[in-house]
């Protein structure tokens, strides 16, 4: 199943890098396809680390995030680890949960998920 809905962020605090390490919290609005919030907590590796402009670093992350829907179109809520790769302003990564496992992609807001609904 392809789903496809815009990712809005609503707040990001993250430290400064430690050994080329950060810790950072987000939360956004997802509207489209599946609709409603996202909490995330995440531990970044940046590889290559632009102090002027972050959004030209390079990093890997792994974190946990919880979702709420607000319209119960696919669940009530999910929590999920989730895997990354930042590079060239682009975020993709895999989702992983004990309902379904997935793959995403997200450029300038945009989010396209894939997911695999695992059996019950």
């Amino acid at each position: 199943m392809v789903l496809k809905s815009d990712l809005n962020l609503l707040n990001w605090t993250e430290t400064e890098p430690v050994h080329s390490i950060a810790q950072a919290t987000a939360e956004y609005s997802i509207e489209g396809e599946f609709n409603g919030i996202l909490h995330s907590n995440y531990t970044i590796f940046y590889s290559e680390y632009n102090k002027e402009d972050i959004h030209k670093s390079t990093s890997t992350f792994i974190g946990y995030s919880f979702f709420e829907s607000s319209d119960s179109k696919l669940v009530d809520s999910m929590f999920f680890e989730e895997k990354g790769i930042f590079a060239e302003g682009v975020t993709s990564g895999e989702l992983k949960s004990k309902m379904a496992n997935g793959n995403y992609f997200l450029e300038q807001g945009k989010m396209i998920i894939t997911i695999e609904k695992k059996n019950s």
